[in-house]
């Protein structure tokens, strides 16, 4: 019995002195708490410009940037199977198909001229003059890098716009 108090008495100690963090009666002194600067605030949004006086106003047509030779917009396989199957239903009357088939197109490649011209034509074809003269506009302004492009969407614009 007596061994056991002894056995007792020394795990009571141990687990004790487990517990302590070691700096009772230490000569060190604690070194002082980190202090970290606050973090400095994000910047305001940025203003709107102020608005310009009435009658004043000017309207612009968007011209995206020009897009080096290495960036401009390759028709790969999968568009030009879709501008094929496209030319198909156009010609046998199926305009709205085409006009799908052309928007699948401009989702894989939102910036090819060629497919919003096209886009503009099948509109055209269908009288949307409206959204054909808006199409072909888009077109023209993607192709300020293609005189023959840029050409034919301003012709279908004055067209549409005419039609109107």
């Amino acid at each position: 019995m007596n061994r056991s108090y002894f056995w007792l008495s020394l795990l009571i100690l141990l687990l004790a002195g487990c517990g302590s963090t070691g700096r009772v009666g230490s000569s060190r002194p604690v070194p002082p708490p980190v202090v970290r600067p606050a973090p400095t605030p994000a910047p305001p949004p940025a203003t709107t410009p102020p608005a310009p006086e009435p009658g004043s106003a000017r309207v612009s047509v968007y011209r995206p940037p020009v897009l080096p030779h290495s960036a401009r917009p390759r028709t790969d396989r999968a568009v030009q199977a879709l501008i094929d199957r496209a030319a198909d239903r156009s010609a046998v009357g199926d305009l709205e198909g085409a006009a799908a088939l052309l928007e699948r197109a401009l989702r894989i490649q939102p910036r090819n001229p060629r497919l919003w011209q096209r886009l503009a034509q099948v509109r055209y074809r269908q009288g949307r003059h409206t959204q054909a003269a808006n199409l072909a506009d888009r077109a023209a302004a993607l192709a300020a890098d293609d005189p023959a492009v840029r050409a034919a969407a301003e012709r279908l614009a004055r067209a549409a716009r005419a039609a109107r």
